[in-house]
């Protein structure tokens, strides 16, 4: 076949199950790298969309919208190819949160040939305190697709049926990751984006690190810039073959947002500094030292900071007691991620120990100054 026995699990997801043009191009580039591709729906698709996406898979399975991504990759890693992944090469994990790729996917998997590593993504985090690869697209070898780990670690650490983001977050992106390099399978990345956050720069991500592709998430209220979305798409339309329009028509059609076509010779605009991922103050042996002991701990924070925090280091310790948030916060909810929640004026910590997990520590370092605290 001129390439590896290669299956893809892609995950899908639109609120009226309609498959857009930009989907469609995914999994056509994937189907030139992939031998079988098990098209996962959470919620539902079209009749419509079901046939288009038949051009380019192997088989289509619907499942309740619950568990996120990584419940649509447990329930066919744990089902179906239980006892049938061993026959492959290698497995990618990908689902439909970007425009994509913007390099060709072949081109992509041919400059990873070299990379001696046992799974891989197009980038990587680096924030000293829990490491990881973002999960919207993960490639796993040989060596770890012939020895059932990954269906184990599912199995028991994966919530197929969680309401929650904050579940995938811990338990999928964090969590296998770490389990992973713990148990000495070595990582690797087709671009080190040197930690920029690529929700608030993806211009700079294309015209500086050539990055494959935009998170679509970059419309978000949170991250928004137009500036920054007209420079990325001219570095589409002018510098990539890929057809701009699919991600102009995805911008109409879902999105209300109309893009002219002077707005696709914006100039990129560089800056001195670029915005970064939350990056923590200690290292992760400092951490740990602060944690260790007989003192019980809570986690200020009840957001990715905190839930990547504890999965990766409080998890199993028995001394953790639950996580705090200031008061007004979160009203009416008492547990997160299955632990206890907390309002600030609900506990007296004084004698115990706490990790500020959030990304703006400022904010709170008055509410808790005479407690034992360090800050994440």
């Amino acid at each position: 076949m001129g390439f590896k026995r290669r299956i893809c699990i892609f995950s899908f997801y639109c609120t009226n199950g309609v498959v857009n043009d930009y989907v469609l191009y995914l999994l056509k580039e994937l189907s030139g790298v992939c031998e079988k591709i098990i098209f996962t729906v959470n919620g539902h698709i079209t009749d419509e969309s079901e046939n288009f996406v038949k051009k380019y898979t192997d088989k289509i399975i619907n499942r309740p919208n619950l568990g996120f991504d990584a419940g649509a990759y447990k329930t066919v890693l744990c089902g179906e190819m239980a006892d049938q992944l061993i026959n492959y090469d290698e497995l990618i994990l990908c689902n439909d949160t970007f425009w994509g790729p913007f390099v060709p996917m072949k081109d992509i998997f041919e400059k990873m040939k070299s990379s001696e590593c046992d799974f891989w993504g197009l980038c990587n985090y680096k924030n000293n305190y829990c490491d990881c690869i973002p999960s919207f697209f993960y490639v796993f070898r040989e060596s770890i697709t012939r020895n059932n780990i990954l269906q184990k670690y599912f199995q028991k650490n994966v919530a197929e049926l969680a309401d929650d983001i904050h579940y995938p977050y811990c338990q999928f992106e964090i969590g296998l990751y770490d389990f992973l390099v713990a148990t000495h399978y070595k990582p690797g990345w087709y671009v080190n984006i040197d930690n920029i956050d690529f929700y608030k720069e993806p211009d700079v991500l294309l015209y500086k690190y050539h990055f494959p592709l935009m998170k679509r998430r970059i419309l978000s209220k949170e991250y928004f810039s137009k500036e920054r979305l007209e420079a990325s798409l001219t570095y589409v339309d002018k510098h990539t073959d890929y057809d701009v329009n699919i991600i102009l028509n995805d911008l109409k059609n879902n999105y209300h947002i109309s893009v002219k076509d002077d707005d696709l010779n914006c100039d990129f605009s560089d800056r001195d500094n670029y915005l970064k991922c939350f990056v923590a103050k200690h290292t992760e042996e400092e951490l740990k030292k602060y944690i260790d002991g007989n003192t019980p701990i809570f986690i200020y924070g009840a957001g990715v900071i905190g839930c990547r925090f504890y999965w990766k280091y409080l998890r199993n310790n028995k001394n953790f007691v639950g996580f705090v948030v200031s008061d007004g916060q979160m009203e009416g909810q008492k547990s997160f991620i299955g632990e206890p929640l907390y309002r600030l004026s609900e506990l007296n910590i004084e004698n115990q120990k706490i990790v500020v997990a959030i990304e703006r520590s400022d904010l709170v370092i008055d509410n808790i100054k005479k407690l034992n605290y360090i800050l994440l």
